[in-house]
This record gives structure tokens, sequence and C-alpha cells, in this order.
């Protein structure tokens, strides 16, 4: 599990690493990520979310309201190619499903089923939900959006459509799916096909069993992390049966072994790295522990409040990293975790909300369940509606590379993107208009023998598809190496980070220190500078910038990094205009001491006051980040100059008042459409102050649209405008919006 620092200091030195989740975010209860301002919950720390989201349209519509129901006709034609795959399938299955009316929306629903006959029943899972509507192409400006499951034929009653496998997760888990196609008006009866995930053939095997208490766990999910570079993949898993029972093949190597199921609390504090050696079967017998508290809350359409996001897959941290948990969001968008009492992280997984047609969350949701469960963490997520297309290629000599982890992060850090190039080296990632940081993870190619990217900044347009192919640089040679403090005691966790010294050069790589203090890693040809980025448990350790080392085919440098112990506080408290504390805010200060730069870090806490370590010097307490993200305008605020401390062996504290940024008005929210019957016709009636040209009546066959506006004039009756409509005509749904 990754620290948020490594983001942060990621940033500070232009690069991103794609595999934290960072910062976390000022959630309480209830909370309201649709543009509302969060209240503060516990002493955790957390970012502030004052900033407006962006959104896909000007202004949100009106509560959209259903016309009428029908009575369901026969099932559609489903069938699902290939209907049995291996846990390490790597592309997409093929959805047909025929016999519909022309136009027609459907729901795409996967279940993992804890039988062999195909059957949903009460103890069914479901994992992922999309609509999907005849004749509404994934295919924009030319680029197929394989990200998303959609129509790749015309309005014509059949919908031919991929769901994609390219990023392995739970789904990819030996064991039983139903997929399941249903009418979300009623229009027809379900259809359902089974898919089975076999276990990958190896012949060495993990087994055992998971229980919690006295008893067994049925059904547990088992899964496999890697044991290389700075934190593991996923490497695959199985469900284990009735009685708890797991059998997981997999290559011979070293793993990670965890086990979660909804309703109860994995220990990752117990997980230790297990060597499977060939030939092999491997007994390691798990454990999960019930759930005391629960978390709670709705994911929805920002733009559609009444639109729940289903099947998305959530994860929970605890703070100090011990204990896991996960959960689903229901057909409504309602999830729920199970947790212990006390203060715990909490994600969403960015490649369900991608494959969803939405924009997932950069940030962590940092909640306090010690004392009580923590209710209605309701989360509005936008839309994506451009498109960022583009190849993965070798440098050395332009070869496509497959299998890499693309990511794109919002400039305010708010919401990220994570897609894989395809067997082509082609990727593409949904994003919203703005600006972005786009890297490739480093730990998703380190296998595949590449360096990672440093982040470059990549402008969305209002075009509905960007360019951008990113180069990939080959390892050269092997590093190795030890992190000490200047006792000569070995520092553990700390992550090391090798950036390129040559301009337009990249590349760059990351590795890991073990107990003992030592690390091994690769990088590509060229001068390179390493620097350690601590975990939090290492914040009062002083940095201190080492000389850049030559990089060339098989030369093994040997590099040894030095951290200082503090021998003083530098305490720095931000507080706004009216004098309240500034909390959340990554603050960094340096020094260039006997010709060589120290730095130290911290977060400010509830007080505004960020506690630094340091040692006698003059210290810069810098605010002009380089990198845009870690500006004080990221967080509200406007720019303030650099602070200069003197430090000579004793505490310093100083205080300094940061100005917000000036916050437009919103617009006034959008009047409430209600429906009514009025005899043989359907009435819909709304407040007459949101006429023309305030508020547009539209209406769609489906919720997902089209949307086109509704012909003729309403009836001013008094304080309302009413509307009357035929219950037979073709449209469904009706919705108020400003043109």
């Amino acid at each position: 599990m990754k620290k948020r620092s490594r983001l942060v200091k990621n940033l500070a030195t232009g690069c991103l690493f794609g595999a934290i989740l960072w910062p976390p975010t000022a959630l309480g209860t209830p909370i309201d990520c649709a543009g509302q301002n969060p209240q503060r919950l516990g002493n955790s720390k957390r970012a502030n979310w004052n900033s407006p989201l962006p959104a896909p349209t000007p202004v949100a519509p009106s509560t959209v309201v259903k016309k009428n129901t029908v009575v369901p006709g026969p099932p559609p034609a489903l069938t699902v190619l290939p209907a049995a795959i291996t846990s390490d399938f790597f592309g997409h299955l093929e959805l047909s499903i025929s016999n519909l009316a022309a136009g027609a929306t459907v729901k795409v629903e996967r279940f993992q089923v804890n039988n062999r006959d195909g059957v949903i029943d009460t103890a069914a899972v479901l994992q992922s939900s999309y609509l999907v509507t005849d004749g509404q192409s994934p295919i924009v400006n030319r680029a197929t959006n394989t990200a998303v499951v959609a129509d790749a034929t015309l309005a014509d009653g059949v919908i031919q459509a991929q769901l994609g496998y390219l990023d392995p997760f739970v789904q990819n888990m030996a064991g039983e799916y139903v997929l399941r196609v249903s009418s979300p008006s009623g229009a027809f009866r379900p259809a359902t096909q089974r898919l089975s995930v076999a276990p990958t053939p190896h012949p060495q095997r993990f087994s055992g069993q998971v229980r919690a208490g006295g008893g067994v766990v049925p059904f547990a999910y088992v899964g496999l992390l890697t044991a290389t570079g700075a934190g593991g993949e996923f490497a695959g898993g199985a469900i284990a049966d009735a009685e708890g029972r797991y059998t997981i093949q997999a290559p011979a190597g070293v793993y990670e072994l965890m086990t979660a199921r909804p309703g109860f609390v994995g220990d990752l504090g117990r997980s230790t790295l297990v060597r499977l050696s060939a030939n092999t079967n491997r007994i390691v017998d798990l454990t999960l522990e019930s759930g005391t508290r629960k978390i709670s809350g709705r994911l929805f359409d920002r733009a559609l409040p009444e639109q729940g996001l289903a099947g998305i897959q959530l994860f929970g941290w605890t703070a100090d990293d011990e204990r896991f948990t996960i959960g689903y969001s229901d057909a409504e968008g309602n999830w729920s975790l199970a947790v212990t009492p006390e203060v715990w992280r909490i994600s969403i997984l960015p490649q369900a909300v991608v494959a969803a047609g939405y924009v997932g969350l950069q940030d962590e949701l940092y909640l306090d369940a010690e004392a009580e469960d923590v209710r209605e963490v309701n989360i509005g997520l936008p839309r994506a509606d451009r498109l960022v297309r583009g190849t993965v290629r070798d440098a050395s000599d332009n070869s496509l590379i497959s299998d890499c982890a693309v990511e794109l992060w919002s400039a305010d850090l708010d919401y990220k993107v994570r897609v894989r190039s395809d067997i082509q080296g082609q990727y593409l990632a949904p994003v919203f208009e703005g600006s972005w940081f786009q890297t490739v993870n480093p730990e998703s190619v380190l296998e595949l023998g590449y360096a990672g990217l440093t982040a470059i900044t990549l402008n969305v347009s209002s075009n509905a598809v960007s360019e951008s192919n990113l180069y990939l640089a080959p390892l050269a040679t092997e590093l190795s190496g030890m992190v000490v403090d200047d006792l000569g005691q070995p520092v553990p966790g700390a992550i090391l980070l090798f950036q390129p010294v040559e301009a337009g050069n990249r590349a760059w790589t990351t590795a890991e220190t073990d107990e003992e203090g030592r690390m091994y890693g690769a990088v590509p040809a060229g001068t390179f500078r390493a620097s350690v980025d601590m975990p939090n448990t290492y914040y009062d350790l002083i940095e201190v910038e080492s000389p850049p080392f030559q990089a060339r085919l098989d030369s093994n440098p040997e590099l040894k990094l030095l951290m200082k112990n503090p021998k003083a506080r530098l305490k720095v408290r931000l507080v706004d205009g009216l004098g309240e504390p500034v909390t959340d805010l990554p603050l960094f200060a340096e020094a260039r001491i006997t010709n060589t730069v120290h730095r130290t870090f911290d977060y400010t806490d509830e007080e505004g006051v960020a506690d630094l370590g340091v040692i006698s010097g003059e210290w810069t307490v810098r605010f002009d980040q380089s990198n845009a993200a870690l500006s004080l305008a990221t967080f509200g605020y406007l720019p303030t100059t650099n602070r200069v401390v003197a430090i000579t062996g004793t505490d310093r504290a100083i205080e300094v008042t940061l100005t917000r940024t000036p916050v437009t008005p919103s617009p006034e929210p959008p009047p409430r459409l209600t429906v009514t019957k009025a005899s043989s016709r359907i009435r819909l009636t709304w407040p007459s102050s949101a006429g023309s040209p305030g508020f547009a009546l539209e209406s769609a066959p489906t919720v997902m649209g089209p949307w086109k506006m509704v012909t003729g004039s309403p009836v001013a009756s008094g304080a309302v405008l009413t509307h009357d409509v035929d219950p037979t005509g073709p449209a469904g749904f009706f919705r108020l919006r400003r043109p």
C-alpha cells in the first residue's frame, strides 16, 4: 500500500507516481461531493474540496422524471464470446444483444455468483453495470472509446459491444459469473448468460482456507500481489468455495497473499511475502475479521443525481495500512463497507469508474468510524465527455508496448483516470475539458523492462479527441544501495526516486528499501539523481540531496543515500484572512548547508501548523512550487512570497497569512419538475419563474438520452407552468435544463 507522501514529493520534482491516492479529502458526515461544502470530521489529514467540480453541462438539470411503465415483452437474445476465459485473459469480451426495438437502451450487468447453474441468487455480488443504447456508437471523432461499453452498429435493434478485460482486478479472479441484460423501462424480461473464469494452468499452486473468528468464510476473494518494485501489482486470484477453501495456480515466484469479502476486514499487518517454488503446493491459511462498524453512502452522476452508479468497486484502508475492506455499489448506487472502529481511507476503483463512462476521484476520503457508523457519504462523479488517445512505444526502436498503465490527473488533483494500452500499444482515456497531468505508472512497466515517465501537462481542449503519444526508455542497468541516517542506522521502507538530469529525458524509476535499508532497482542509460521520498512515518528525517550518477549498460552502480535526524523544529502556522487555520496544506522547506541541499516536508495540521524537522542553517519555506499542482492556487489561495528563517540550533515558529481566491457564486439551483396523471394525459408542472429565457423542457427515450427540446408552449396557471404529453409517445423521461 502506498503513502500519499510519494505523490507530493514526485509533484515537487516534476514527477507523478501512479499508484498513489493523494491528497486525502476533507469529508465528514453527511458528505456531498457534488459541489457542496463538506463538514470536517476527526483528526486525520485531509485536503479541501471548496473548489467547484467540473461538469459536462453548464447547469445541472432539474429532477428527471419518468413518464410511465409498460408490460415487459420476451427477453432479447444474448451471446457472449468467449463464454469461458482464464484468469490471465487480456482483451475484450464480445457481447451481442438482438431482438431489441430500434434505439432501445439496455442495462448490462455482471454478477459474481457462487453456483454453477448461472442463477443470480441473493448471494450474488453486482460487480459492474452499464447502460448501452442501440445505435449510440463508442466512436468519437474517428476514435473508438474502448474504455466504455457501447454499441458499435447502427440503431437496428442489435447491439454489438465489447466488455474490456484490460486491467486486472477482482473481475479476473477464477470463479463463476453471470451477465444479465435488462430493460431500464421494463420493456422486456431480462436475459442472462454465464461466464466462467478458469485458473491459468501452472504446475505449482497456493491453497488453504479462509477463516474469521471460529468459523470459515465462504466465497472469500483471495488475491496474489507480485513482490516486485515499490509495491505489488495484482497477479491473479480465485474465489473460495462454501467451506472457505481456495486454490490459486501461479508462476513460481514471491507473492503477497491477501483475502477480502464484503462484510469483513482483511489484515494487511499479518500478510507476509511467500515464495512459491516450482511444482509445489504451498498451503497458506488466511484470516478475516468481522466488521463492527459501517461506512456507507451513495455514488451518482453529478449532473443527474437521481442516476445512481451501480457496480462500482470501493476499497478502504486504515490510516496505518494494517487493515483493508472492499465493497460494491448496488443497483441504486448505494454502497456500504464493513470496517473496524478507527479512521479509514476510502477510495473508488478508477478502472470501474472509467468503464462506466465517468471520471473517478484522485483523493481518498478520510473518515472516522471510531465512535459510530459513518453514513451519507454521497459522491457525485462527472461524466467523461472528451477523449485522450495515443500509443505507447519503445523510445529506442519505436515498437509498440502493450499492457502499460497510462494515468491522468486533473490539474487540481481532484480526479484521476487510469487505462491500459492494448495489444497494439494503443490507449484511450475518457476525460473532461481542462488541464491534466499524464504519466505511465512505472510499476506497470518494470517487468516489461522499461522506465516510467515524468508527468507532462496535457491541455484537453474543446476538441472531442486529443492526441498524446508516449515513449518509454528501456532499462539498461541494475542498481543497488542503502539508505541510512546520520547515525548510520538503516532506513527501511524508504521510497527512492531515480530522476534524469539531462534536459528532455523524462524516464524515471523507483525502488523501495527493505528492512535492512537496502534497495535494488534499475534505470535506463543516462545521468540520474537519486532522492528519497519517505512515508508518513519518516517525515521527521531530513533528505540530503545526493550527487548525480552515471548509468551505463551493465554498470551496476552502488549508491548510498543519507538522511539526517533533525536538531530543531521549525513550526509554520498558516491562517486565512479571518484568522482561521489553513489545514492539510503540503509545505516544503529547503536549505543549502555545506554546499548540499537539504529538504524537509510536512502537512499543516488541524491548527494550521506544519512541524518541520530542521538543523542549523538558513531555511526557505517554499510557497512558489515549480509544479502548478502544488501551488497555492490549487488549494484555493492567492500566491505569497517565500519565507526565509535562520535556524541556530533552537526551535523557531512563524505565522503566515494566506488570502483566499475569490469564489464566483454558483448559479441558482434548478427548479423542480413534477409529473402527475391528468385524465388520459401525463401532466408536467414546474414554477413559472423557470420559463423562457430560463430553463427549457427536454425529453428523451431513456435517462441516458439523447435529449431533445419539447415542442409546443407550456400553459401558464398562476405561479406554475404545465405541459401535457401523450403517455404512448416515444419520450420516456423529461427534465428542465438551462440552454
